[in-house]
């Protein structure tokens, strides 16, 4: 196994805060919804990604459409959802447990000045790659791939001017705030990628934190995640 991704070895079990939320039943009933919007809408389903969906009147769906995306992948207790933790967020939230007496504190864990609560692909990417999708497909497949959730160390509520945090590098440094990498990683351009629309979408929550230069920093903390982390190792060439 590549030591590139020795962090993924680390002890998460006491990061398993949330054990009763059922992901699957969240993303169904989600899907599910959308779907609903979408024989609601018709032709204009598309519009919903376009700038011109206030004009259409449509703004108002498209803020349902935006909320079912972002609410398909959390629970009401959204700050212990987490599918990846980067190593920096691991170290801040380990050292307030140990100040804690080693106790797993689910209170740490709103400490918005050390730590981002992270949708890994943005929600306007997510709706592009819903409001393309052809009107008989279905949504549950795109949405389960691209809804994952991850804790990075640092604040996006304000402007601290700290560039060693996660949040900062992906934000700020490469500009990824409300999209995806436009530049894809080599090793999918040497596959023949050569859009990011053009990458299957499981691979999407982890584009654009390699773009970062913070893929080797994921740890998984759910089983999906892992087998999504595990898949994307698959695909890089030798």
């Amino acid at each position: 196994m590549n030591d590139r991704f020795d962090v993924r070895h680390r002890n998460v079990q006491w990061l398993a805060w949330n054990r009763s939320f059922d992901p699957a039943q969240q993303l169904a009933v989600c899907a599910s919804q959308l779907e609903m919007l979408r024989t609601t809408l018709g032709p204009n389903w598309p519009l919903l990604d376009k700038p011109r969906a206030r004009q259409a009147g449509l703004a108002e769906v498209k803020f349902l459409a935006k909320h079912l995306i972002r609410v398909a992948s959390e629970s009401v207790d959204f700050y212990a959802t987490v599918d990846f933790i980067t190593n920096d967020a691991y170290e801040r939230l380990d050292g307030m447990r140990r100040a804690s007496g080693d106790r797993s504190l689910i209170g740490h864990l709103k400490n918005w000045d050390e730590l981002t609560h992270e949708h890994m692909v943005p929600g306007t990417a997510v709706l592009h790659a819903v409001c393309g999708l052809k009107p008989d497909a279905p949504v549950l497949p795109v949405l389960d791939a691209l809804s994952f959730r991850a804790l990075v160390s640092g604040t996006k509520r304000k402007s601290t001017g700290n560039n060693a945090t996660d949040a900062y590098l992906l934000d700020v440094e490469y500009g990824l705030k409300s999209k995806l990498p436009s530049v894809l990683p080599s090793r999918l351009l040497n596959q023949g990628l050569r859009e990011w629309n053009q990458v299957p979408f499981r691979f999407w929550p982890l584009m654009r934190y390699e773009a970062a230069g913070l893929l080797p920093t994921l740890i998984p903390v759910t089983e999906r995640a892992r087998t999504l982390l595990d898949a994307y190792e698959r695909a890089r060439p030798d």
